[in-house]
């Protein structure tokens, strides 16, 4: 059975479902970078060091991002965008797991680079996996739509984020992100198989 759909131009449409997973992987990132400064105050408290000790973590998520970016996309065309998309978001997980039940600030620094890492992972395979999946008109608005997702995401995470922060934990919050890091791995199975260039270096 045929999934694609005709757009009013006659141009098959493929499924949005992919676009979706690829959404869900830009959420996840900004969703992160928004909610540490929203539990900022929780975790001061719980580990009971200033504030600068705490910011220091969006800075080690940022430096990872920027750091190894380029890196991200070269073994991204290496191994193959969907692979390299699926073990992105489960270092990912893994990070959040760690930042979770962090039980020093320093370890939640740790968990952050991390973050940052796999963010250097996903940032340049959202946009190939976006290319792999859509043509013409649909691949623009795709494009599109990632770029809203990241902005959605981000007064998401100050409405929810910053109301779990303030009546229950920031860990709590954080958990949010470990299911929303779950669902995106089991979704990512619906991607289409990606062509890997071992030739890269």
């Amino acid at each position: 059975m045929n999934t694609k759909t005709m757009s009013t131009a006659g141009e098959p449409q493929d499924p949005w479902l992919p676009m979706i997973v690829i959404a869900m992987g830009q959420a996840l990132m900004s969703f992160n970078v928004a909610a540490l400064p929203i539990s900022m105050g929780g975790m001061v408290s719980d580990f009971g060091v200033p504030p600068t000790t705490v910011g220091t973590a969006i800075v080690m998520y940022s430096l990872g991002v920027s750091g190894f970016i380029m890196l991200g996309a070269k073994l991204g065309q290496r191994f193959g965008s969907k692979l390299f998309f699926q073990s992105a978001v489960s270092l990912f997980l893994i990070a959040l797991i760690v930042m979770v039940f962090s039980p020093t600030a320093s370890v939640m620094l740790a968990a952050q680079a991390l973050c940052g890492l796999a963010g250097a992972a996903l940032v340049p395979t959202l946009v190939v996996l976006i290319a792999n999946h859509f043509r013409g008109e649909q691949q623009s608005k795709a494009l599109g739509w990632l770029g809203s997702a990241r902005a959605m995401a981000g007064v998401l995470a100050f409405l929810i984020i910053g109301t779990l922060e303030r009546f229950v934990s920031w860990r709590v919050a954080f958990s949010l992100l470990i299911v929303h890091a779950i669902a995106i791995l089991i979704l990512s199975f619906k991607l289409k198989p990606s062509v890997s260039r071992p030739e890269v270096k």
